[in-house]
């Protein structure tokens, strides 16, 4: 059980990563069609998540493909849900100074109404459960998209089976 927690943990800091790689491509355009920092922050925060999301989506395909994940979905899920309170937990540990949550500082500044040059220091000081929720608002949404992904993988490992039986 530790070792399939730890192995979506993982996939969920790779995908978060990959979310802050996107964030950063999308700011530069964004910047230059308008000086509004609240609608850099909600479009690239968007697709933050969103490319988090199709990131696990897609690696948790092939957990669902392999025959070693011959785990009933419950379960997995239990697992999903485990690894993303593990980041959320870790991250909240961390005073929110991992890299990969920077689309949580711009979610709660955006749901506070704060000012932008309010820094990061300041908002985990002043505005720990704006912080949270914002933390929490954002990560919801990876474990639907691991789930599909598992069960998108298993529907094609039934596939792949059937058309080799019917061979």
């Amino acid at each position: 059980m530790v070792k399939q927690v730890f192995n979506y943990f993982l996939k969920v800091v790779g995908a978060a990563y990959l979310g802050l790689v996107m964030m950063l491509v999308v700011t530069v355009p964004i910047r230059l069609i308008t000086e509004n920092y609240n609608v850099e922050y909600a479009v690239s925060s968007l697709a933050c998540v969103i490319v988090s999301m199709i990131a696990l989506l897609i690696m948790c395909i092939k957990d669902g493909y392999d025959e070693k994940a011959n785990v009933k979905i419950g379960t997995a899920i239990l697992y999903m849900s485990l690894a993303v309170a593990l980041y959320v937990i870790i991250t909240i540990i961390f005073r929110y100074y991992t890299g990969a949550a920077t689309n949580v500082v711009y979610v709660a500044k955006l749901l506070g109404g704060l000012d932008d040059m309010v820094d990061l220091k300041e908002i985990v000081t002043n505005y720990k459960g704006l912080m949270f929720i914002s933390l929490v608002v954002q990560a919801i949404p990876l474990i639907p998209a691991m789930i599909f992904g598992y069960i998108i993988g298993k529907k094609k490992r039934e596939q792949s089976r059937k058309s080799l039986i019917r061979e």
